[in-house]
């Protein structure tokens, strides 16, 4: 198709798809409004809570056997676009995600408490979840996963909203998004 359909990993990771140029909420709750709608194996494959029981691997391998959605250029679906990026993340840098993470971006911000899971003692303070029903436009407590879950490492790291961390780590990660990128003079995104 042209030049304005080709998938690149850079439109991947910058989340930008020219096919696609709503309003960032209207399409998360155009994704929302679908998700799970399709089919059961892609609720089990997308759904964040619970966890998918599934190691990348296993995930991509599921996830290759399902028919497309759009064709390619169409649409940019968020959660899923992110859960491969995390997945080929991880398999050119020949490590798991976290590690990946761990050493461009966590340890570089010193955020020491933040990760894909966190010591109990840290996961026991994790705030009560709240998510907007789409149905009714309205914020509810959710209760989609506990404190336990996410004091041990799950089997599919994922970069579409898998990551724990704590208020002053996420303003360190923030401060770099500020500074475009940099941190002490050294480029980590």
């Amino acid at each position: 198709r042209g030049e304005r359909d080709r998938i690149c990993t850079r439109r991947i990771a910058d989340h930008d798809c020219r096919a696609e140029r709503r309003d960032f909420f209207e399409r998360l709750l155009a994704v929302a409004r679908r998700f799970g709608k399709k089919s059961p194996a892609l609720h089990e494959l997308f759904e964040p809570d619970p966890r998918t029981p599934h190691g990348p691997d296993e995930w991509i391998r599921r996830f290759g056997s399902l028919p497309l959605m759009y064709q390619p250029g169409e649409r940019w679906q968020y959660n899923v676009g992110s859960l491969v990026l995390g997945v080929l993340v991880a398999r050119v840098a020949k490590q798991p995600l976290e590690e990946v993470l761990r050493a461009r971006v966590f340890e570089p911000l010193g955020m020491h408490t933040t990760g894909f899971w966190l010591p109990a003692q840290i996961t026991r303070s994790l705030p009560s979840y709240y998510m907007t029903n789409f149905e009714t436009g309205q914020l509810e407590l959710r209760d989609v996963s506990t404190p336990e879950e996410w004091s041990r490492p799950p089997a599919l790291p994922s970069a579409a909203g898998g990551l724990v961390s704590t208020v002053d780590d996420f303003l360190q990660f923030a401060r770099l998004l500020l500074q475009r990128g940099e941190h002490s003079g050294t480029r980590l995104l």
